[in-house]
């Protein structure tokens, strides 16, 4: 909505820094948790042994939720390096990353 609107979020009040720093690690949080779900569903191949397949899920939603933090980290810094020097593009990269992600979710409800 910033960017229709041609408000710049690039500078970052005081106030909202540390929220703004926190937010792509609990982004990447809550969906390296939510990508553990089709991770249940190999848990049967290996009720002869549970624990196995206990540790399996527990090891895949770590690795899970470690890549989506990363990613959602390396994300936000790529913002806000943007925002700092960069301002005008970090609009224009907004936008694109808005188009694309109702591009591919149009996409999905089509196919699906």
């Amino acid at each position: 909505w910033a960017v229709l609107r041609g408000h710049s979020l690039a500078a970052p009040h005081r106030h909202m820094t540390n929220l703004r720093l926190r937010a792509p690690v609990a982004v990447g949080m809550v969906h390296g948790t939510a990508g553990s779900a089709a991770a249940l569903a190999l848990v049967p191949m290996t009720l002869y042994r549970p624990e196995l397949g206990l540790t399996y899920v527990l090891v895949f939603s770590i690795g899970v939720m470690a890549g989506m933090m990363g990613f959602g980290v390396v994300f936000g810094q790529l913002q806000l390096l943007l925002g700092q020097h960069l301002p005008r593009i970090l609009q224009g990269f907004r936008g694109a990353v808005g188009v694309a992600a109702i591009g591919l979710g149009l996409t999905w409800l089509q196919a699906g």
